[in-house]
């Protein structure tokens, strides 16, 4: 066991509850060191002086290029992909999205929704027709339903409307939030239609119905 391993392990002391548990973690270390040590090299600190990912995450954000450039380069071969995702989410500078579209086809749907996430959280560059794409497909389910999150930052406002109204029927489930960030006067009645179709998760009525009084309010003030 290397002095690095045996440090990760004492940081990890909390949660080792069972042995299947520490195997998991352990292969996780294993799989991102080579990352960690390359980010090491390019003079960031050593994430094993840092509680957990999130505070290291925290001390360093916004991310620079560098730093994502390495986590890129790294990405498409880790098998545990999520820690590189959440770098991907405080990117300082818009990245190049390219690299995620064969790790969302490929992946499962765990690394299907933490991209989504990421992309709604933080955009990256050079995947807007591949976001609309996706979203409007119903290849997929809730996973890409979180892309209507990142098509109201990508697209322009009419645009970015049309799109999430074109996919509602398919991603009930977020869209209703995604219009009330960004509908006005028309999506109201066109919410309102939707209020009235039977839906199996009840939640969706009080999304569509949270996102009416979001518009009314706005239009109202405005």
């Amino acid at each position: 066991m290397t002095a690095r391993l045996k440090k990760f392990l004492e940081l990890m002391q909390p949660y080792l509850t069972t042995a299947n548990l520490k195997n998991d973690l352990i292969d996780r270390f294993l799989d991102s060191e080579k990352m960690y040590e390359d980010l090491r090299n390019a003079g960031y600190p050593d994430n094993l002086t840092f509680p957990h990912t999130t505070a290291y995450i925290n001390a360093l954000k916004p991310l620079p290029d560098d730093f994502i450039a390495i986590v890129i380069k790294w990405l498409p071969n880790l098998k545990h992909k999520e820690i590189a995702i959440d770098f991907l989410r405080e990117a300082e500078h818009k990245y190049d999205g390219q690299v995620l579209i064969p790790i969302f086809i490929d992946g499962d749907f765990t690394v299907k929704w933490n991209i989504a996430d990421a992309i709604a959280y933080n955009p990256p560059l050079g995947i807007n027709e591949w976001v609309k794409e996706t979203y409007l497909s119903a290849q997929y389910d809730q996973e890409a339903g979180l892309l209507a999150l990142a098509i109201i930052k990508m697209f322009q406002k009419e645009e970015a409307i049309g799109i999430i109204k074109q996919g509602f029927d398919l991603h009930p489930e977020v869209a209703p939030e995604a219009l009330g960030k960004v509908g006005g006067i028309k999506e109201i009645g066109f919410l309102e239609g939707k209020s009235k179709l039977p839906y199996k998760a009840k939640f969706i009525y009080k999304e569509i119905e949270k996102a009416i009084k979001k518009i009314k309010k706005r239009c109202k003030s405005s």
